[in-house]
């Protein structure tokens, strides 16, 4: 019994000092937020995160530019092929609506002769000269667009402690677990010792 009450026991503050431990891991990824010196000696105590907030903001705007974002996938999202239609719709409608105006006093059967050509060419160039303007605001975004340096400059610009809470918004199942597992591992090594303790 004496045996079963010192594993027992060994196992309980293998698994607390396990979960114990991992919490204060986590919590060593954001605190502290500003350096704190150690007195008498050299080291200087500040959180994983703040202490590399610059390289890591600079990492997440390379992955999100080059992996995850393209400035061309962000303008092809956001103007539909049905966007284009629709706006050469409206632009060829509004083309013809001011030369029909134009044409009032043209005699009915030079303007029947001629509606047709106008009609045509106003369809083909209208298509055209739009999807020459399109490329060239693609062109034109691209050049003053940089998602990475954007990224980059929203995430130092976040206050530390606002930046805690994303991350831990984001990971907080993980990180949650990451304590259960620290609970567990402690307690499966607090029981190993416990059976070397009762065989010697």
């Amino acid at each position: 019994m004496n045996h079963m009450m010192t594993i027992l026991i060994l196992t309980i503050v293998g698994a607390l000092i396990g979960w114990i431990t991992n919490i204060f891991a986590i919590k060593l990824l954001f605190r502290p937020l500003n350096p704190i010196k150690i007195p008498f000696t050299p080291f200087v105590l500040i959180g994983l995160i703040p202490k590399r907030r610059a390289e890591l903001a600079k990492t997440i705007g390379e992955v999100v530019a080059h992996e995850l974002l393209s400035v061309e996938e962000l303008i092809d999202e956001t103007v539909t092929d049905e966007d284009l239609r629709e706006i050469k719709g409206y632009v060829k409608r509004k083309i013809k609506t001011v030369i029909d105006e134009k044409m009032s006093i043209v005699p009915f059967p030079f303007k029947a002769m001629i509606q047709g050509p106008i009609d045509q060419m106003i369809d083909e160039e209208v298509d055209q000269g739009l999807n020459e303007v399109i490329v060239n605001i693609k062109d034109i975004v691209q050049t003053r667009l940089n998602i990475e340096q954007l990224v980059e400059k929203n995430i130092n610009a976040l206050d530390l402690k606002e930046l805690e809470q994303i991350i831990l918004k984001v990971a907080k199942k993980e990180l949650r677990h990451i304590e259960w597992l620290g609970f567990c591992l402690g307690g499966l090594i607090g029981l190993v010792q416990g059976v070397i303790l009762m065989y010697l």
